[in-house]
């Protein structure tokens, strides 16, 4: 199995955040499948999806479009998260993500 991460992170005006870990785990076979389906989403001029550079209408349609696909298993991590300590944040997410994922049979991230 392969998984797919990505973070995010928000910090809120009293410098408390989220730092937060998703992964979105995808037998290799159904790979391409999947990124074709993520590149059909795009503008004919846009170089890549991506969550911040889209309007609200959009995100819905992505997001149903992702939700579709019934990939097996979604894994997300999250932490309090000081505007100082964002590495320390990331490696601990990773190190809880990176073990659920290896229970889950994912050899690829």
């Amino acid at each position: 199995m392969h998984a797919f991460v990505d973070e995010n992170m928000r910090l809120a005006p009293d410098s408390q955040g989220t730092y937060l870990l998703a992964a979105v785990v995808c037998d290799p076979v159904a790979c391409d499948p999947v990124r074709e389906m993520l590149r059909s989403l795009r503008y004919r001029r846009q170089p890549r999806l991506h969550w911040h550079a889209e309007e609200d209408p959009r995100k819905t349609k992505i997001a149903e479009s992702i939700g579709a696909l019934s990939l097996p298993a979604t894994v997300v991590v999250g932490m309090p998260l000081a505007k100082s300590k964002q590495e320390r944040a990331r490696a601990k997410c990773m190190e809880a993500l990176l073990a659920e994922l290896e229970a889950q049979g994912v050899t690829r991230v």
